[in-house]
């Protein structure tokens, strides 16, 4: 009995300060993004980059709905505007360096409504725009990091959506120009998708 409460205050505490921490979090996150929003200066734009998420769980924990008790996560109302700026710091930030940030945000994601839904068309839109130079840099990832990248890359509540259909096929004819060998990566996160979808 007493192992058992000791693992329970230890899990409260736990969670207790992750709660602490996202709340800083947040409020650092926020103070960077107002310097950044109202100022042309590079480092409050690179500052707001670099304290943005760099893993999905934290984006989540931070900016997603909490299914379990049904209401808005810290930095819910906030998602929209931080994540429309983000995306467009793609054009100060090196292809590279915002390259390796999606690619951790994408990796163990999965889709939502919302904060995860923005994120997922600023990545969809960066990927189509520079997609020789972000499979050079993807290549470089494990082969079952890379395929966790494009099940997010398309994961949605509807695989079968003739958008959906299109932007795959689009996609994946050019990738299969550029590179076989991503090609056939990316068709096996297509496809865990799709069996994943099918097993809801």
């Amino acid at each position: 009995m007493k192992k058992i409460l000791t693992v329970f205050a230890i899990l409260s505490f736990g969670n207790a300060l992750f709660a602490q921490n996202l709340d800083s979090l947040a409020i650092q996150i926020s103070n960077a993004y107002n310097k950044a929003y109202s100022s042309d200066s590079l480092k409050y734009k690179q500052d707001f980059f670099n304290i943005f998420p760099d893993n999905f769980q934290l984006f989540n924990a931070l900016y997603g709905w909490n299914h379990d008790k049904e209401k808005p996560r810290i930095m819910y109302f906030l998602s929209d505007e931080h994540i429309s700026f983000f995306c467009t710091l793609d054009e100060i930030i090196p292809i590279e360096q915002f390259s390796h940030k999606i690619i951790k945000l994408s990796l163990n994601g999965y889709w939502d409504a919302d904060a995860i839904n923005y994120l997922q068309h600023c990545i969809n839109d960066f990927v189509s725009s520079n997609l020789q130079l972000f499979i050079d840099i993807l290549s470089q990832y494990s082969e079952e990091d890379m395929i966790k990248f494009w099940t997010f890359f398309y994961d949605t509540l509807y695989p079968d959506h003739p958008y959906l259909i299109k932007f795959h096929t689009d996609i994946s004819d050019k990738i299969k120009k550029v590179n076989f060998q991503m090609y056939q990566i990316m068709e096996k996160g297509w496809e865990e998708m799709i069996s994943k979808q099918e097993e809801w």
